[in-house]
């Protein structure tokens, strides 16, 4: 690394000790260094396209969901439920933050909920979770492991209604409790840490630009995508550049 980025580096190690109260926004890139995918991505959406006739995101919408429902399934067991993400040094290194007591709290803007499995708490999952399917007529609660095995349309084992799937789509607002919230904890925090590129979420655009006390750090592959006034930006692999800041 050059010497702009080193000190650039030292600073936030600096400021990162300095906090009491953090929070981390997890964007899409750590699904990607766990090992998934990024649907939306040309390479990815091509390829969707031309197994299933339709673009991602076409099918992860509610229309879709409402109007071709054993489409939906195919496409989200597959492609969505049964994606394999691990964790990385870079929850390694929250889990650090959260013992020492810095780390308040984490929004979360996948869908994968590794940072739970890591023994992380407070975790506002932003766009849902895919371990909170739910029945639509009894509205029992079903894991992911019971969607991915059952066959077809995911059906409720108690009333036979299909089961709606935990996570947001692209045509649904955030769940306003849920949102509620993500800017409570944005506005106790005294540094937010974007992890990876994030933000395509105008709601929370706007909450997070009302803020200007708190420190902002951005480190991803491309961290000028982050739509909030930064303090100190690095480009590069979050698993690598965060746990040198501790």
């Amino acid at each position: 690394m050059n010497n702009n980025i080193e000190n650039t580096l030292k600073w936030m190690k600096h400021h990162l000790n300095e906090a009491d109260n953090i929070v981390a926004v997890l964007g899409i890139e750590m699904v990607l260094e766990g090992g998934g995918k990024a649907l939306l991505d040309n390479e990815e959406t091509y390829r969707v396209e031309d197994e299933y006739g339709y673009a991602p995101e076409e099918m992860l919408t509610g229309a879709f969901y409402s109007a071709k429902r054993e489409k939906f399934y195919q496409f989200y067991k597959k492609e969505i439920a049964s994606m394999q993400v691990n964790p990385t040094a870079t929850h390694d290194a929250l889990k650090q933050l959260q013992d020492k007591g810095k780390l308040k709290a984490i929004i979360n803007t996948n869908y994968h909920e590794v940072p739970k499995y890591m023994g992380l708490n407070n975790i506002i999952n932003l766009h849902g979770s895919l371990n909170e399917n739910h029945c639509t007529k009894c509205h029992k609660m079903f894991n992911n492991s019971y969607m991915i095995k059952s066959e077809g349309v995911s059906l409720c084992d108690e009333c036979q209604s299909p089961i709606r799937p935990g996570i947001r789509l692209i045509d649904e607002r955030v769940n306003d409790e849920v949102l509620t919230r993500a800017v409570h904890a944005l506005e106790r925090a005294d540094m937010v840490l974007y992890l990876g590129w994030i933000f395509t979420d105008e709601e929370i655009k706007y909450k997070t630009d009302r803020y200007v006390t708190q420190k902002r750090m951005a480190i991803g592959h491309n961290p000028s995508a982050v739509r909030a006034k930064l303090d100190f930006a690095v480009k590069g692999e979050v698993n690598k550049i965060l746990p040198r800041l501790l």
